[in-house]
């Protein structure tokens, strides 16, 4: 998932966290700005993978997504249900019952930690290809120094020779 801050900005970062006061996506840096602001400082920002699932009050088990501190995000129309699910169109977080009702005809409806694995893969591979991008761009220069060696070296042997 992208920070959407980031995104609006044309910067590339993935998102590590959650407003649920703004319903948006915020990464590291984004996260400290927007705590750091007067009118948000007192929004609830929660990591995203930390995500989880509660137990009804039937008390029947509903998948964890990944909770490592129990902090869960609600729904705020749907005070008992988690938000498991993100609408890629919409770049918002759903519940069970706001996807059905919302999002039903929406094509990018998918689970959270599925959006967050894509999100860490693309910005694994952003990453690799720009590293490889970077070592090209080495590989070169130094490609274009050994040419001009040559080419100074050429130059001192032809003077060389024309002095014997």
């Amino acid at each position: 998932m992208e920070c959407q801050p980031c995104h609006e900005q044309d910067r590339n970062s993935s998102a590590e966290f959650w407003c649920t006061e703004c319903e948006e996506a915020l990464c590291h840096s984004c996260k400290s700005k927007h705590k750091s602001f007067k009118v948000s400082e007192n929004h609830k920002v929660s990591k995203l993978s930390s995500l989880s699932v509660k137990k009804s009050s039937s008390d029947k088990q509903k998948e964890d997504i990944g909770g490592e501190n129990g902090e869960w995000v609600m729904c705020t129309e749907h005070d008992d249900k988690s938000l498991e699910y993100f609408c890629i169109k919409h770049k918002k977080p759903c519940c069970i019952l706001c996807k059905r009702k919302y999002h039903r005809h929406c094509c990018e409806v998918e689970k959270v930690e599925d959006v967050i694995d894509d999100t860490k893969l693309a910005s694994i591979t952003e990453d690799f290809l720009s590293g490889i991008e970077e070592h090209k761009n080495r590989l070169t220069k130094v490609a274009n120094n050994e040419r001009s060696n040559l080419r100074d070296l050429e130059i001192i042997k032809d003077t060389c020779t024309a002095d014997l």
